[in-house]
């Protein structure tokens, strides 16, 4: 009778073990990619364009879904003048005080057809505050090549709105995420 428990939960955890075996992990590493925004000015013509390390973390796929965290060093944000990044670092995104920006992603669809986007929507910890957010990512190659287009409002997470010399940044900043990112063996 024992022997018939065993065999009938063995069948039920099956579909649980073989789900594990299929579930892959991918790494981020800050030297195989980049983090990129770009903020509006006023006047209009004004772009105001920086560049930072690449984010860190990882992204568990199973079953065409991907689940996972990433972060990025704010302290590498870069705009190409010195001043400007003096006073973005420590007067509006205070990395002093919060030094990384994390994104949490949940069941990400992967896109199926190479160049294909798809939807994704996660939780973006910037300034220390948690708000939603949604964009458009695609995971294609291998090595896998993940790139990712999101818009934050700098009010949604208390951050106050640049200003310098008569140019005025706009509210929403649009930003991308780029890695080329490793399995774990």
């Amino acid at each position: 009778m024992k022997s018939h428990y065993m065999a009938l939960l063995l069948l039920l955890l099956y579909p649980t073990f073989s789900i594990m075996a299929q579930a892959s992990v991918y790494n981020f590493h800050s030297d195989k990619g980049t983090v990129q925004f770009v903020a509006k000015g006023r006047p209009a013509l004004i772009a105001i364009k920086g560049t930072g390390d690449g984010a860190t973390g990882s992204l568990n796929e199973m079953n065409g879904t991907i689940t996972g965290e990433i972060q990025f060093q704010l302290k590498s944000l870069n705009t190409g003048i010195d001043l400007r990044d003096s006073h973005l670092k420590s007067k509006y995104l205070e990395v002093e005080k919060f030094p990384i920006a994390t994104v949490r992603v949940r069941d990400f669809a992967i896109p199926t057809q190479p160049n294909e986007s798809n939807m994704f929507k996660g939780i973006l910890n910037l300034h220390g505050m948690d708000r939603p957010i949604e964009g458009e990512a695609t995971v294609s190659g291998e090595p896998k090549i993940v790139s990712a287009n999101f818009k934050i409002r700098l009010s949604d997470f208390n951050i106050e709105i640049p200003s310098f010399q008569g140019i005025t940044v706009a509210e929403e900043v649009q930003i991308k995420v780029e890695a080329s990112v490793s399995k774990m063996e």
